[in-house]
C-alpha cells in the first residue's frame, strides 16, 4: 500500500530540508540488517481516550471498547481531536475483543461502526489537519482477543473480512489516513499465510515480544515496518534498540508538528 500525501504535505515536503526531526528516543545507533534509516521518533501506545497530555507522537489505546468500562465514542473522538488539533501524529489504536476470544468486548460490527464513526467526526472536526496528521486506525489483531489461541475456534476468516471491509472503508478519510495492523503472534497461532494475509493493504505495525514475533514479521518480509515493542517484556525484547535491529526494512514515516519528516516506531508501555 502506497500512501497518498496531501498538498499540504507536498508543500511542507519543499521545505523540510531546513527543518529538524529532533530524536524523542535515546541511545540507539545504526545496526547491520537493522531498519534503515533508524528511527528517530516514537509514537507511545498508551494514551487512553481521557488523557490529554502533551507528546511528539501518540497512539490513542481504545482497548476494552464495548466494555463497561470501556470508553465511549465521545471519549474516543475527543481525545483523538485533541491531538491532531494540536497537529501531532495520531493513530487510534482499537483492540479486537471478540467472541469466543479470551477478552470479550465488542463485535465486528461494533467496530465498523466505531471506524465509520471516527471517519465523519475527525474529518469534519479538522478538515486541514486530519489529512495531514490522523495517520488512521490501528487494528490490534491478536490470535487470543479474537478465538484463535488453542483450543478456541478460530475466527480467522472474521478478521480477514474487517480487513477487507476497512481497506475500502478508509478510502473516505482525507489525505494520508489510511489504517494499520499491529499484529501479534505470540505463540505462533496465526500460520504463516494467515499473519501475512492479515498485513495485506495495511501500514504493519508487528508487535516483536519474542523471538518467534519476530520471525514470523521476518517472513512476512513487509518493505516498511511500524514495528511495535514493550519495555516490559523479557531481555534482550525490552530494549528498543535490540528490537529495532531485528526488524528489517524500512521504518515508518510522518511529518511531526514541526512539519518535519520523522521515521517512527511504536512503544507500548
Amino acid at each position: 500500500m502506497v500512501r497518498h500525501i496531501s498538498n499540504t504535505a507536498l508543500k511542507r515536503l519543499g521545505v523540510s530540508v531546513s527543518l529538524v526531526c529532533v530524536i524523542s528516543m535515546a541511545g540507539l545507533v545504526s545496526i547491520a540488517g537493522a531498519q534503515s534509516p533508524t528511527p528517530n521518533h516514537t509514537f507511545i501506545n498508551d494514551s487512553p481516550p481521557t488523557e490529554l497530555t502533551g507528546y511528539p507522537g501518540y497512539t490513542v489505546e481504545v482497548a476494552d471498547y464495548g466494555c463497561s468500562d470501556g470508553p465511549s465514542i465521545s471519549q474516543i473522538e475527543t481525545t483523538a481531536n485533541h491531538y491532531i488539533g494540536d497537529q501531532e501524529p495520531t493513530w487510534i489504536a482499537i483492540t479486537l475483543e471478540w467472541s469466543p476470544g479470551e477478552y470479550v468486548c465488542n463485535t465486528k460490527a461494533s467496530v465498523e461502526s466505531l471506524i465509520s464513526s471516527l471517519i465523519s467526526n475527525i474529518d469534519a472536526t479538522h478538515p486541514t489537519y486530519a489529512a495531514d496528521y490522523w495517520q488512521g486506525i490501528m487494528l490490534d489483531e491478536e490470535p487470543w482477543f479474537v478465538g484463535t489461541a488453542a483450543g478456541q475456534s478460530t475466527s480467522y476468516s472474521n478478521v480477514l473480512s474487517l480487513n477487507t471491509w476497512i481497506t475500502s472503508e478508509m478510502l473516505n478519510a482525507t489525505g494520508i489516513t489510511w489504517w494499520s495492523n499491529e499484529i501479534a503472534n505470540a505463540g505462533g497461532w496465526w500460520s504463516q499465510p494467515e499473519f501475512d494475509n492479515l498485513l495485506t493493504n495495511s501500514f504493519p505495525a508487528p508487535q516483536v515480544y519474542n523471538s518467534v514475533m519476530a520471525g514470523y514479521v521476518a517472513a512476512a518480509a513487509s518493505s516498511e515496518n511500524l514495528v511495535t515493542w514493550n519495555p516490559n517484556e523479557a531481555a534482550p525484547y525490552n530494549s528498543e534498540s535490540f528490537v529495532l535491529g531485528d526488524v528489517s526494512g524500512a521504518p515508518y514515516s510522518a511529518y511531526n508538528s514541526n512539519g518535519a519528516l520523522c521515521y517512527w516506531e511504536n512503544e507500548f508501555s
